[in-house]
C-alpha cells in the first residue's frame, strides 16, 4: 500500500509529498507537525540532511563494487569520443 500524504509546514515552506512512508515516518510526520514552525523546519532540513547522507553511501557502495560493467564501460567509452568529436 502506497500512502501519499502532503505536507505543509507553512506558507514559507516547500510542500512535500510523502510516498511509502513506514510506520515510523508516520511517526515523525506527526511530531513534526505538532511542533512550532521553526523546530519542525530544523527536523526537516536533519532529515533531508539524512536523506543526502544516506544516498552519498549508497553512491559510495555502488562505486566500489568491483564487478565489471561492460554495458557501462562501452556506454562512457562512446560519450568520450563523443564528446572529443564535438570539440
Amino acid at each position: 500500500m502506497v500512502v501519499t500524504r502532503e505536507i505543509n509546514l507553512s506558507s514559507r515552506f516547500e510542500r512535500a509529498t510523502v510516498l511509502s512512508m513506514t510506520a515510523v515516518s508516520k511517526v515523525l510526520v506527526e511530531i513534526v507537525d505538532a511542533l512550532p514552525e521553526e523546530k519542525a523546519q530544523e527536523v526537516v532540513d536533519f532529515a533531508r540532511f539524512l536523506q543526502h547522507r544516506s544516498g552519498d553511501l549508497e553512491w559510495e557502495r555502488i562505486i566500489d563494487d568491483a564487478r565489471p560493467r561492460p554495458k557501462l564501460d562501452a556506454f562512457v567509452d562512446a560519450a568520450l569520443r563523443e564528446g572529443q568529436l564535438s570539440c
